[in-house]
């Protein structure tokens, strides 16, 4: 599955679905949030003091901004360490292809 950035919205409905009774795998199949991910966002809430027992008055903006923070991988410049080494390596590309000055000529088939 390709990296999708899970919005507000969803980690509240993951979360009010597992406060009531859902495991991780109906959580996936009813919400399309991969259930490692759901697991992540559980243990963050849990972290930040939600419990399974203490219903949906429990998910606040505040509590669910607390969450998200939690849960979501710290970028400080907004991009994961993949793309850093792609930066690093697109350089010597980028000006390679900008010293190739010959023009390409069209190749004619015969027959």
């Amino acid at each position: 599955m390709a990296f999708r950035e899970v919005s507000m919205f969803e980690v509240r409905e993951v979360l009010r679905l597992w406060i009531g009774g859902e495991g991780f795998r109906s959580i996936d199949r009813l919400t399309r949030v991969d259930r490692k991910t759901a697991r992540r966002y559980v243990e963050a809430a849990v972290a930040v003091g939600v419990t399974r027992d203490g219903g949906q008055g429990q998910l606040s903006d505040e509590m669910l901004g607390a969450v998200i923070v939690a849960a979501r991988p710290v970028r400080p410049d907004g991009d994961g360490e993949g793309w850093a080494a792609l930066a690093e390596r697109s350089w010597p590309m980028r000006s390679h292809t900008a010293r190739s000055t010959r023009p390409r000529m069209p190749v004619a088939w015969s027959g």
